[in-house]
């Protein structure tokens, strides 16, 4: 993606509250720098999260590593 505008701004906004509803976490990496300047002006980085932001796809996989491997959890 190399540019978002305010169609593709309500549609993400769409998808990530509809994601989360279902418990489902959006993560996004190798964003371009004018994209996430859009992403932060419409506030979707905030609805995002800042912590679900990675430089590339081996940082996602290293932090679901370390997300997966936190405390256990009981039911």
């Amino acid at each position: 993606m190399i540019d978002v505008d305010y169609t593709g701004s309500a549609m993400l906004r769409a998808g990530i509250e509809r994601l989360r509803k279902h418990g489902i976490t959006l993560v996004i990496c190798e964003v371009q720098d004018e994209v996430k300047a859009e992403l932060d002006k419409d506030g979707l980085t905030e609805l995002i999260g800042t912590r679900n932001f990675y430089g590339d796809i081996d940082d996602v996989l290293e932090a679901f590593r370390q997300r997966s491997q936190g405390p256990e959890r009981t039911s």
